[in-house]
């Protein structure tokens, strides 16, 4: 009964039911439970809890109605911390199996303390990859299975038998020693005071191998392995292995394997505090160790410490001290914020003088902002849910720790980035810190080292999403901090959901801008209005381009207009503008057709992805080539005069007409090697516990768009590409146009000069309109592909859909509107259209008729 925070029996032939841990309310208390959801029974008929919402296990002997925490938070020992535990199971020789929830793994006890079996050493980088474990369970075979609940699998991981490395039973080295009331103490429970003796040995390790390290006391024993260092005021840091039960000859007993040139620290202390007794430790394996004692700590230059007066009972410290050597004494409070008086008494043979010594001045920096809509969004753990965001870049001028503490009205989380922030992957470049938090202050706390000459980030976000709330930082440590905040525009850079994702490349397709309008699994009439809206213009220009087209064609298959280049460049840009409208329709309706009908085949997707955009670009460059040969053709005419030689500019005209493909495929040829169609699941949450807010992922769906993926080098050459495609047309209309003009009215004031220069521009205007309406035209209409094509790929389309769009169809209507730029503005194009178009109609009547 989760939500009633209580464990029930009953009878099988009865309907009364009886608690047997847990009352009716929610508590903390040894009697109470939060949110229960796994329990196990022993053979003694103990009883095990999975305290979910407490993070512990209880567990509640037969009769008993007070439980005691066996692992978690304010465990009597140290085991491992707990995030949300879903259930537990005990083996045969009663070592734990917790599916521990939230921090995503499966966690295993064993004669070497506790272990990750299954899952993540930290939080997923993205959901997909997380397991969600709920249910553990072994079969008759000692097979384990698992639940998972985002995966919504049931796995099952075979027993190994004789998994471990067979150590042979060789004494290879003893230590013997003595715990006595002099030796240091420390806690061994996290929680409780520290008046538990211990002493450290250095193992020192010759070759890898698996070693068994045991010890025999007359009293009972506890050991702490660790790696690399021992930090006694935070035991569990680097703690590898650790063991110990009352009542037994054989102590503690560690298998393990130990890497050479490592270092390793035993720590041996008692199973209950304030005992001494003397001790053996003993080594198996093949080969030696060696051990020898430690000092006091291994860490920093602390030569002796000394506090059990917290217990209230002084003890004296004998320490020696050198000559002309400086020692330095440090007196704290056992309690925090704690002021009181002290005496020291010292005692030896010679005079010893105290100095006050301010050891490290703390320097306090501030940093006040407010978290408001306006601030960017992102998923803070790869999930549905957005939270507000801000990003402060550090200075950092001395490498030492520093203790960020927030002072805020509402609940707030605080993570460091080392380098740079990814919004897209919320888990990658983070600094290793610890978190303290106040459960009655609005207060949080975080601490780390920090390297001087390094960026670091700032992230400050909220606890719930979309939270809006004020900040107050204060930044404690040996030196100054600058912040500098800025916002992160990399939001729109990619394509997918967070922690799966993929950044876009330059420019924007029509993918980019219908991305996030089309429904999935929707009919044209139920997608939004700019979807209808523009698969009605799409059909609209497929419609206007054939028949433009096809008059085009029909009026240049005269063969009198092809006597010079120019009728040979507008024969074949009549066709290439079929092509590219047509191509244009396949490809708006491609994309529509494969986002509202899961079904198409992955090879119809990734054949369409490569070819449709790159012949889309190959026809559409051709065709705005073959209309700027078109306008400097009849620039190079109107310069050349009467001395243009026609059958030279028809010679041009078929090379350059056969070659312009060839050099736009050698552009383009590298496209289809770089699309591919990227996949992507779309995952929402619901709650399957209000109470404890435990969300199952539920797939919304899997989004399949066509991206392209580029090297920074090959980036490098479709810009340069893109500037000779896009500006050359540009340019060389643009030019057209005005040489035009200005020399053919420069021309006619030099042979008639009693007329003014400005009335011959309108003489020429009135003659040549036809050669400069067209560039001009074809000048406004390529710039909105300039700018879309050039675009940066972290534009946010949304904000300006329209613009967009409309700039992309446009960008088009040159390839729609041929006839009306080539043919309408000419006298001799609109007069041999008529009779072309009327001779086929009087060809048809006959047809017709016969």
């Amino acid at each position: 009964m989760s939500l009633a925070h209580k464990v029930v029996k009953q009878q099988l032939n009865e309907a009364k039911t009886t608690i047997v841990a847990g009352v009716d309310t929610a508590g903390y208390e040894s009697h109470q439970l939060n949110s229960p959801t796994g329990i196990f029974v022993d053979t003694n008929l103990d009883l095990y809890v999975a305290d979910r919402m407490n993070s512990r296990i209880q567990v509640f002997h037969l009769g008993e109605t007070d439980g005691k925490t066996i692992v978690g938070t304010r465990s009597s020992d140290i085991t491992i911390s707990l995030r949300g535990p879903y259930s537990i199971v005990l083996d045969s020789d009663k070592y734990f199996y917790i599916a521990d929830y939230t921090n995503d793994r499966i966690i295993a006890s064993g004669p070497n303390g506790f272990r990750r079996l299954l899952g993540f050493n930290k939080i997923a980088s993205n959901m997909y990859q997380s397991i969600r474990p709920t249910k553990v369970n072994f079969d008759v075979h000692g097979n384990l299975f698992v639940s998972e609940l985002y995966n919504r699998r049931i796995q099952i991981f075979d027993l190994q038998n004789d998994s471990c490395v067979s150590v042979p039973y060789t004494i290879q080295t003893t230590y013997s020693s003595v715990l006595t009331n002099g030796h240091p103490r420390f806690s061994r429970t996290l929680f409780n005071p520290r008046n538990y003796h211990y002493e450290a040995v250095e193992v020192t390790v010759h070759e890898t191998d698996f070693y068994i390290l045991t010890a025999n006391s007359s009293v009972d024993l506890y050991g702490h392995v660790y790696k690399d260092d021992f930090h006694r005021f935070n035991p569990s840091k680097n703690l590898i292995a650790w063991f110990g039960k009352c009542c037994r000859k054989d102590q503690f007993k560690f298998t393990l394997e130990l890497q050479a040139n490592m270092k390793y620290i035993l720590v041996v202390t008692t199973y209950d505090p304030n005992v001494t007794g003397p001790f053996s430790i003993i080594t198996y394996g093949s080969h030696r160790l060696n051990l020898r004692l430690m000092g006091d700590s291994p860490v920093g230059n602390l030569l002796m410490g000394m506090d059990s007066v917290c217990n209230r009972h002084i003890y004296p410290v004998t320490v020696r001290l050198m000559n002309d050597t400086r020692y330095i004494y440090v007196v704290t409070t056992c309690e925090q914020y704690q002021t009181t008086g002290f005496l020291i008494n010292i005692f030896g043979r010679s005079h010893v003088h105290f100095q006050p010594f301010n050891i490290s001045p703390i320097i306090h920096s501030k940093y006040s902002s407010n978290l408001t809509v306006v601030n960017p969004t992102y998923r803070k753990d790869c999930l549905s849910e957005s939270y507000y965001y801000e990003t402060v870049r550090l200075t950092i001028f001395t490498t030492a720790y520093y203790t960020f503490m927030g002072d805020f009205n509402q609940g707030m989380d605080m993570y460091i980035y080392k380098n740079q922030f990814d919004p897209w992957n919320p888990f990658e470049n983070r600094v290793k810190n610890k978190t303290f938090s106040c459960a009655t202050l609005s207060r949080i706390t975080l601490s780390a080292e920090l390297q001087a000459n390094t960026t670091y980030i700032l992230l400050v976000t909220t606890m719930e999403p979309l939270q809006t709330s004020s900040i107050s930082i204060t930044v404690s440590g040996p030196a100054d901090v600058t912040f500098e905040r800025f916002i992160d525009n990399s939001a729109y850079c990619h394509v997918g959901v967070p922690c799966d994702h993929q950044a876009k490349g330059i420019g924007l397709t029509l993918d980019d801008i219908l991305r996030l309008e089309l429904k999935r699994n929707a009919t044209i009439n139920d997608q939004p209005f700019v979807i209808k809206i523009s698969a009605v213009l799409t059909t609209i220009m497929l419609f206007v381009g054939v028949i433009s087209s096809a008059f085009s064609l029909l009026t240049f298959q005269n063969g009198n207009l092809r006597t010079v280049g120019c009728g040979l460049y507008l024969l074949a840009s009549s066709i290439t503008s079929l092509l590219t409208i047509t191509m244009f329709a396949i490809k708006f309706w491609f994309v529509v057709i494969t986002q509202t009908n899961i079904s198409i085949d992955l090879s119809v997707l990734q054949g369409g992805c490569k070819s449709i955009e790159t012949l889309l670009k190959l026809f559409f460059y051709w065709d705005a080539w073959l209309n700027t040969c078109i306008a400097v053709e009849r620039a190079v005419n109107v310069y050349k005069g009467v001395s243009f030689d026609k059958e030279k500019s028809k010679r041009f005209a078929r090379w350059i007409i056969f070659i312009l493909p060839i050099c736009n495929s050698a552009t383009a040829i590298h496209q289809p090697l770089y699309r591919h169609m990227f996949s992507y699941k779309n995952k929402g949450e619901i709650s399957i516990d209000p109470l404890f807010e435990i969300p199952q992922g539920v797939v919304i769906g899997t989004d399949t768009w066509c991206t392209t993926s580029y090297s920074q080098s090959i980036e490098n050459y479709n810009t340069v590409i893109l500037f000779i495609h896009l500006l050359g047309p540009f340019i060389a209309n643009f030019c057209s146009a005005l040489f035009i003009i200005i020399r053919s009215a420069r021309r006619r004031a030099e042979v008639q000069k009693q007329q003014s220069y400005r009335k011959h521009v309108r003489e020429q205007w009135k003659e040549h309109k036809h050669l400069v309406i067209s560039p001009t035209i074809l000048l406004l209409l390529s710039t909105p592909r300039l700018v879309i094509s050039l675009l940066s790929g972290c534009v946010n389309v949304t904000n300006h859909l329209w613009l967009y769009l409309c700039a992309y169809f446009i960008s088009f209507l040159p390839s729609v509107l041929i006839f009306i730029l080539f043919v309408i503005p000419s006298d001799l194009y609109r007069k041999t259209f008529k009779e072309s178009f009327f001779r086929l109609c009087r060809r048809k009547r006959r047809s017709n008729q016969v």
